[in-house]
């Protein structure tokens, strides 16, 4: 992956060989750092133009018999569209402008969110998960093999054709609640949440437990202090030997982007929001309407009860 033909797929589009690539990562760590000054990478500060940011994704799939599959890949996270030089604006009421060409700017770095997958995850490997029935512990055997080889990458370098050795650095383990608990053993998950017994149900917090609710949204919630204080698991998990972060090693777990907004609460307020606009009186060719002057594609092209049942007082109270 590291040949220079191959590298742009982990360097931001750029290649090993381009003198600008060490800049767009010092950027890059520059940035990092002030999110998570604890991360072992600052630990070889020498090291940074040549450590490339990356994180692992575990979730399950559907085979084409819609059968249940576990996966697990490796992303960059440095956007393909980063050498782009493509300049842009954002919508919100900022209007702040990003991309370019200057490599020291943070704002010329792109998400890692377009493109085909083919070259934003990479597979390392994938199972039905029937094979539990003959292997019970193939998830977790796997995992350990695999992030230990990461593991050893991370602290050993790769060397590449040219003689030059490069660092993977992972900053992340990206998966849903369900995966989480799954491979990390949880003593600590929303698997814990009840209403009879008060028992702790976040891997990142003592949430959950008597005198600290889980509910309390507040800015000053008695849950806050405890973030990260004590690991959720009693043994140690597949991911225990990438160099992370010693003091908050619970902090690798990320929550998946795509199943907290998309398959959570984006499409829960977004259906609410039709509901309540269709309950109110708003035809849906309106509500069409206003998506095509928006430059959007409305996916349902018809909507009505046997999609989104009756409509009325009682649905909405």
């Amino acid at each position: 992956m590291l040949s220079v033909e191959n590298s742009w797929l982990l360097l931001g589009g750029r290649t090993a060989s381009d003198v600008e690539t060490g800049r767009v990562l010092e950027s890059f760590w520059a940035c990092y750092k002030k999110e998570h000054p604890e991360h072992a990478v600052f630990q070889h500060p020498e090291r940074l133009s040549k450590t490339f940011p990356m994180t692992m994704h575990g979730d399950g799939g559907r085979t084409q018999k819609k059968q249940p599959l576990e996966i697990f890949s490796l992303q960059p996270v440095l956007g393909l569209d980063t050498a782009s030089h493509r300049m842009g604006m954002c919508r919100c009421e900022t209007s702040a402008a990003y991309g370019g060409g200057d490599w020291c700017d943070p704002a010329s770095q792109h998400l890692n969110s377009k493109h085909s997958t083919y070259l934003t995850h990479f597979l390392v490997f994938a199972f039905p998960s029937k094979a539990y029935l003959e292997f019970p512990n193939i998830l977790t055997g796997l995992l350990k093999e695999v992030m230990d080889n990461f593991a050893s990458a991370c602290e050993k370098g790769i060397v590449t054709q040219s003689g030059d050795t490069w660092y993977p650095a992972c900053v992340g383990f990206k998966l849903d609640m369900e995966w989480m608990v799954k491979v990390g053993s949880l003593t600590r998950s929303y698997q814990n949440v009840g209403h009879v017994n008060q028992k702790p149900c976040c891997h990142e917090c003592d949430a959950g437990k008597q005198l600290i609710p889980f509910e309390d949204v507040t800015a000053c919630a008695c849950w806050i202090r405890t973030r990260w204080a004590t690991v959720p698991w009693q043994t140690m998990p597949p991911w225990a030997s990438i160099p992370f972060d010693s003091g908050k090693p619970a902090k690798i777990l990320r929550r998946d982007a795509f199943h907290v907004f998309r398959l959570g609460i984006c499409r829960n307020f977004i259906g609410s929001t039709v509901h309540l606009l269709i309950y109110m009186g708003c035809a849906l060719s309106s509500l069409v309407g206003i998506l095509q002057t928006k430059t959007c594609t409305p996916v349902p092209k018809k909507v009505g009860n046997e999609a989104l049942g009756p409509v009325s007082s009682k649905t909405l109270t």
